[in-house]
């Protein structure tokens, strides 16, 4: 796509500069982004993360992004993550894994459901 071909653009002309590109590969996935278009399997998308209520949000939080379906995306041998992390690397230097925490732990919340539910 334009983006991807702009991007490995900058990246090719910041290196040729001497500058290394520092992205941030984020956690969580949006609802209408193109890994859930094209792995709907990989999410599941009749809930949404958040935080459960605690001393500091006793509401919880309701982030409406859809938490991962691990089971789907072992069975592909972690195609969605190894994609991502390939992409990531046609186009930074480096780049920081967001949330890492993300990966071993996420409250799952029925869409439209408060967190405190």
């Amino acid at each position: 796509s334009l983006c991807f071909e702009q991007m490995e653009y900058v990246h090719h002309y910041a290196n040729q500069k001497g500058v290394f590109l520092l992205g941030d590969m984020t956690f969580l996935i949006d609802h209408n982004s193109f890994e859930t278009w094209r792995h709907p399997d990989a999410f599941k998308l009749n809930f949404s993360t958040g935080t459960p209520p605690d001393i500091f949000q006793p509401q919880g939080q309701y982030w409406g992004l859809p938490p991962y379906n691990w089971e789907a995306i072992e069975s592909t041998h972690l195609h969605l993550i190894t994609d991502r992390v390939q992409t990531f690397s046609w186009i930074y230097d480096l780049y920081r894994l967001d949330f890492c925490k993300g990966y071993f732990y996420q409250y799952e919340i029925p869409r439209g459901s408060s967190p405190k539910e």
